[in-house]
């Protein structure tokens, strides 16, 4: 039987928790949700209804045993402790909420997690340990790349290309065929229709460019 353990248990984490019990209640997962790994919540706090927190996470498990989630919204968060546990052999689980729309031609990656009403659409590719919020969605012939965050409402049109890393706020939208740089960000609500520069912070509609790293 499979054992899942996520990393972060504030709100987002306590999110992914309801999104696997959606799916292990549906079948689509197997196992059981063990507990939370979090550096700031006191171990043995309880997190959800069945699961705690274990440790932080640098806790020492026996990282064959477990299959991980990453309940952390910043893409940064998430590449370091993606990138710290993958180098010791841990496994990430993909996640696909049962209302989730995942396109047959479309393609995810280890510990991808795509939650309620996201949608993921035909010919795109998403790397490992991206995420899709609620109601967030990627058109057809995108490529998201690795630890890309898109925030709620979020939304992708035909050919965008995401590089690593990369912020997308809530209810903005990227339209068709731009490319976003490495560690870019999109704020809320802002609309792009020209590429943006790696490490750059897209804001308005239209958006406009300021370099932030």
């Amino acid at each position: 039987m499979d054992k899942y353990i996520i990393f972060g248990a504030g709100g987002f984490g306590k999110e992914i928790a309801e999104y696997l019990y959606d799916s292990l209640g549906e079948g689509v997962l197997t196992g059981e949700l063990v507990g939370f790994l979090d550096d700031t919540i006191p171990v043995g706090s309880m997190v959800s209804a069945e699961a705690k927190v274990l440790g932080s996470f640098d806790t020492n498990l026996p990282i064959d045993e477990f299959k991980f989630l990453i309940g952390l919204g910043d893409p940064r968060a998430r590449a370091n402790v993606y990138r710290k546990y993958k180098n010791k052999g841990a496994a990430f689980q993909t996640l696909i909420h049962p209302s989730a729309y995942m396109s047959s031609s479309g393609s995810i990656e280890e510990g991808s997690i795509l939650c309620p009403f996201s949608f993921f659409g035909s010919c795109s590719h998403m790397e490992q340990n991206s995420l899709l919020n609620i109601y967030s969605s990627v058109g057809h012939d995108c490529k998201v790349g690795a630890h890309t965050v898109l925030s709620p409402y979020a939304t992708l049109n035909g050919n965008v290309t995401l590089n690593s890393e990369v912020f997308i706020g809530t209810k903005a939208v990227i339209t068709k065929e731009c490319i976003l740089g490495q560690a870019s960000k999109v704020a809320a609500a802002s609309v792009v229709y020209n590429d943006v520069p790696d490490g750059s912070l897209a804001f308005g509609n239209p958006a406009r460019i300021k370099k932030t790293i």
